[in-house]
């Protein structure tokens, strides 16, 4: 990494934490997202439910003065 090497994921994984991660398609969490959005509603039609409005992500800090 330190000499400009570019290493693949497991690559770089295994040699930072000695584990080879195994990879899955994208698709496989289609069931996972699909239950979350059921469960966390939209805040538009067509927009899924799962993204948190960027407020509740970073509130504002209390005790501050403008």
């Amino acid at each position: 990494m330190l000499e400009g090497v570019k290493f693949s994921f497991q690559d770089e994984a295994e040699g930072l934490f000695g584990v080879r991660p195994p990879i899955k398609p994208l698709e496989s969490f289609d069931p996972v997202l699909a239950r979350i959005d059921k469960l966390v509603p939209a805040r538009r039609p067509g927009q899924p439910g799962r993204r948190v409005p960027v407020e509740i992500r970073h509130p504002e800090p209390t005790g501050w003065t403008r």
